[in-house]
């Protein structure tokens, strides 16, 4: 992925200009879980592993991550946030590191424009972590997404902030709410990603395809929520399948809602934006932490 695409020249340069390029030989560790989180790395060459230890100090691995991949985001994203997992070079590893907290790094930026650019990029970077829980052969229990855990996250203030939007008049009014029986899918993995989902009431499960005929649990959301993130990019593709575990209530919303939003108040989209990552952020961990 492109960290800068979307950005203009010049915000893209005071960045660079406050980062700076770093080589780990094969071993060495780029960061520690506990660590402050005090920067993000865009991997230029190498590939990087991402671990996390035991109780009994055996090492867990939770992925591997090569050029154009960046690291380090989620803890920028969590004021006051630490590492959640180290990361160590596999083998010779060229690592462009950008020093930042939330508030500095979109400060920093001149443009309102690229600061949404930026936090979208974020966004993708993420999406990408969380379609990687979902392939197929991992083995990942269904669990709930408000399992009690101290991560810095308070996911009922990020969703709000989703949430605030949909009355304020930029969300059509013609899509109104949607509303599944149990067992009825909302959508399913290979459609179009056209629409997101606040999940306002009742239980979503996710699921994805192993064979033409099983589909493996993966997950369930409990309201509130947001599903189907992965539509404020263009043409993509649903890559799990979403099914009514209860009765639902949700409310649809499209990416051309969050551009409109991002015209009539950049700052508001940031804020809806930088909520979104967080959330994001949370499924990711639960995930790994199942």
């Amino acid at each position: 992925m492109d960290l800068f695409r979307g950005l203009s020249k010049r915000d893209e340069e005071i960045i660079r200009h406050v980062a700076s390029r770093q080589e780990f030989p094969a071993g060495s560790v780029i960061f520690h879980e506990g660590d402050k989180a005090d920067g993000l790395y865009l991997i230029i060459s190498g590939k990087v592993e991402v671990y996390r230890l035991t109780s009994a100090s055996l090492e867990t691995p939770v992925a591997r991550l090569g050029p154009g991949d960046i690291v380090g985001e989620m803890g920028i994203l969590v004021r006051g946030g630490k590492r959640n997992a180290s990361v160590r070079a596999v083998d010779h590893a060229t690592l462009l590191r950008i020093p930042a907290n939330p508030v500095d790094l979109f400060a920093s930026i001149q443009e309102q424009e690229s600061a949404l650019s930026l936090m979208e990029n974020i966004i993708w970077a993420l999406e990408l972590k969380l379609r990687r829980k979902y392939e197929p052969g991992r083995s990942t229990p269904g669990i709930p997404l408000w399992t009690p855990r101290d991560l810095g996250i308070n996911p009922q203030m990020d969703l709000r902030k989703i949430r605030e939007g949909i009355p304020s008049g930029f969300f059509r009014t013609h899509f109104g709410t949607k509303t599944l029986k149990a067992g009825e899918f909302l959508y399913w993995e290979g459609e179009p990603a056209e629409q997101i989902f606040f999940l306002d009431a009742g239980e979503l499960e996710i699921l994805n395809r192993q064979t033409d005929r099983i589909m493996h649990f993966r997950e369930y959301l409990a309201a509130p929520c947001v599903v189907g993130e992965e539509a404020i990019f263009p043409d993509e593709t649903r890559n799990i399948s979403c099914r009514a575990r209860t009765d639902v209530k949700l409310i649809p919303f499209e990416r051309k809602d969050i551009e409109d939003l991002k015209k009539k108040d950049p700052e508001k989209a940031l804020d809806m934006l930088y909520a979104l990552a967080r959330i994001i952020i949370l499924r990711i961990l639960h995930l790994e932490n199942a």
